[in-house]
């Protein structure tokens, strides 16, 4: 499996709004991305992966398997940008220039993005899923695996003294 079968960097790219001069097809097809691709995939059910890649392959796809391929395709495009925002404020270039003009970035340009990313993220899920439904009737969803943080945090005046 290749990560050209479930997305291309331009898409990635896309997502996140970057150009080839920021992040190369190499960083973003790494092994890394593409076992996060199939991970995602595989949290959503067992079978996706493989019935993406038959209804993909499909020689005269009907209008639900076109859907449900256009949605995995877009699920691992901003599935890889997510993946790759932490590592873009070291590999993405601070300063862009041409010899004329330059560009110079802010200090984490990538943190307000992966919020708006998420979201995202868990709309294009529940249609996938939903298409899904309609290409593979009995499929098997796994349950979601839920992440609860629990944070302590001192505080930082005293509520008496006001110091």
């Amino acid at each position: 499996m290749a990560f050209s079968d479930y997305t291309s960097p331009t898409s990635v790219r896309a997502v996140l709004g970057i150009s080839v001069k920021e992040v190369s097809d190499a960083t973003v097809t790494d092994t890394v991305y593409l076992t996060t691709l199939l991970e995602a995939l595989y949290a959503l059910s067992p079978d996706l992966s493989t019935d993406f890649l038959a209804a993909a392959a499909a020689p005269s796809p009907s209008a639900a398997q076109k859907r449900f391929v256009l949605l995995v395709e877009t699920f691992c495009a901003y599935t890889a940008a997510v993946a790759l925002i932490p590592s873009l404020p070291l590999a993405a270039p601070q300063i862009i220039t041409d010899g004329k003009t330059s560009v110079n970035r802010v200090a984490n340009p990538y943190e307000r993005l992966l919020p708006a990313l998420n979201a995202s993220l868990a709309y294009i899920r529940a249609n996938l899923m939903a298409a899904y439904a309609e290409v593979a009737p009995g499929i098997s969803p796994l349950a979601p695996v839920r992440r609860t943080m629990v944070l302590n945090v001192g505080l930082s005046v005293d509520p008496v003294t006001g110091a």
